[in-house]
């Protein structure tokens, strides 16, 4: 039998008590909108963009979010993911410095043949929070120029 630290125990004393009818969850959440940021990547190899450990965890979030969607519809809650392309970050600086990646920018990314601004991520985000986007749950949206069509 596993023993419980004095620490773990402590913690645990504080976790809030699950409310009646929650299915054990410790709040109840009734409307509203959850967005999570996946990645092209995780739906689509590339010998430019070998991550197989980043690829896998944002691959992973597409049935997540499907069932999370089929779980939450019924409260009124929707859950969305945005699928980015290749999108000015920092995290993306290797990339938009490679020669060899710049010169395949119009195949990876037809729409724009760039990669996306922060600020069109963001606005797909808003959408989905949006009562205009009332419908929509489950969903990978991709923002990313046309990198999904390869």
């Amino acid at each position: 039998m596993a023993s419980t630290s004095p620490r773990q125990a402590r913690s645990r004393r504080h976790w809030p008590r699950p409310r009646p009818g929650t299915g054990g969850s410790s709040a109840s959440c009734t409307d509203g909108s959850i967005v999570v940021i996946g990645s092209a990547l995780g739906t689509s190899i590339d010998d430019d963009f070998r991550t197989v450990a980043y690829a896998s965890a944002k691959g992973a979030l597409i049935p997540l979010i499907r069932t999370a969607a089929r779980e939450a519809a019924p409260r009124g809650v929707r859950v969305n993911l945005i699928s980015a392309g290749l999108v000015s970050t920092p995290m993306s600086l290797r990339a938009r410095t490679s020669a060899s990646v710049q010169a395949r920018l119009p195949s990876l990314m037809p729409l724009g043949a760039s990669p996306c601004r922060p600020e069109e991520v963001a606005e797909a985000v808003l959408w989905l929070l949006s009562p205009a986007s009332g419908r929509t749950t489950g969903a990978v949206i991709p923002v990313g120029g046309g990198w999904h069509l390869r």
